[in-house]
């Protein structure tokens, strides 16, 4: 399934079948971890509890009122030693114990999500089966976890990494295991506009989108392991979020070639306020700066002002309205594209995506 579909799956595996451990597995960047982040909190929300990303700064509190809280605690497998999972053995009296860490002290009182991340990429066999013994026994060291966490691991194929390795058949065959693929690039959007609302740079959406047929939202590599760098979901949300220099940027996060093309795309500039002028001048542009403008014409407040060249964008390519409708602010997209409903009726209802906002 994609992440866009992992989310409520997630949600309703924790309600009906929570005590199941269930692994996630796909190529990176696509948004595995975040979504299971994302899940902790929904259900933290959902259950009236405070959200925790955990630290042991915090468990103290957790510890006096565990009822308070819903934790997240975040493992990944391939930076820890068995000890960092189960405790440390120390002599007490005639006897020999497990100190238990303090994260599972507070998963043996609060509920919450245990994530096991890079799973399949633990190169060390004492650690695998320690996460083994944490999955499948819901035990750490001595100590049970409470009955209201859920575990969830996640891992990479040996097609997606150099150093995966395919686990053990009866083991697997404890976990729930789900295929996560990559999201479409309409999924990436509903991504954006969730997590980062209007604060991101929807020049990279129009790219992705002109582009589309490319699929250059994901590209992997050649080859499993490579020292050149290549676009994933986490990628182009890292250079549309952050405020970088798309241009000088874009190639240390979505590698060379594609960085190139990108920049060629932001080059392809527009007059916006001379379109305006002289809507008719939109038949003389690139396919890439119509793309451009679309982005440019949603940033325009004064919609009787942007009305004549919006409709044009209509009737010309219905996949250039859409980018337009996904690029204007989310305060403001459904007063405009009513506007542009009103204008051009039967040109509007024919595009289902855009239709459904103002539905």
């Amino acid at each position: 399934m994609k992440a866009s579909e992992l989310l409520d799956y997630l949600k309703r595996l924790y309600k009906k079948d929570s005590k199941t451990p269930v692994l996630l597995l796909g190529s990176s960047g696509i948004g595995k971890s975040e979504t299971v982040r994302t899940c902790a909190e929904e259900l933290a929300q959902e259950f009236n509890k405070k959200f925790v990303d955990y630290s042991d700064d915090i468990a103290q509190e957790i510890l006096e009122e565990p009822n308070k809280y819903f934790l997240f605690v975040d493992f990944r497998l391939t930076e820890v030693e068995p000890s960092d999972l189960i405790g440390i053995p120390r002599v007490d009296g005639n006897y020999v114990r497990y100190y238990p860490m303090l994260w599972a002290r507070c998963l043996q009182a609060a509920s919450g999500i245990l994530f096991l991340d890079e799973i399949t990429n633990v190169q060390r066999d004492d650690v695998l089966s320690t996460a083994y013994k944490i999955a499948l026994d819901r035990k750490v060291g001595q100590i049970s976890i409470n009955g209201g966490t859920f575990i969830v691991a996640a891992g990479n194929t040996p097609e997606d990494s150099a150093i995966a390795r395919p686990l053990p058949a009866p083991l697997l065959n404890r976990f729930r295991v789900i295929r996560v693929d990559p999201p479409s690039l309409k999924d990436w959007v509903d991504y954006m506009d969730k997590k980062h609302d209007d604060e991101w740079d929807k020049r990279v959406y129009a790219f992705l989108a002109a582009y589309e047929g490319e699929n250059y939202l994901v590209q992997k590599p050649d080859d499993a392991e490579t020292l050149e760098q290549f676009a994933t979901p986490r990628t182009w949300t890292i250079l549309a979020a952050r405020s970088l220099d798309l241009e000088k940027d874009a190639p240390t996060l979505v590698g060379r070639e594609l960085g190139l093309k990108f920049r060629t795309f932001l080059r392809a500039r527009v007059d916006v306020n001379e379109i305006i002028r002289n809507p008719d001048r939109y038949d003389g542009l690139t396919l890439d700066q119509k793309y451009m403008l679309t982005i440019q014409l949603a940033n325009v407040k004064d919609i009787k002002k942007i009305l004549p060249v919006t409709v044009k964008i209509l009737k010309d390519r219905g996949e250039l309205f859409i980018v337009f409708a996904r690029a204007l602010p989310k305060a403001s997209r459904r007063k405009v594209l009513k506007a542009v409903k009103d204008a051009a009726p039967d040109a509007f209802e024919s595009i289902a995506e855009a239709a459904s906002v103002v539905a």
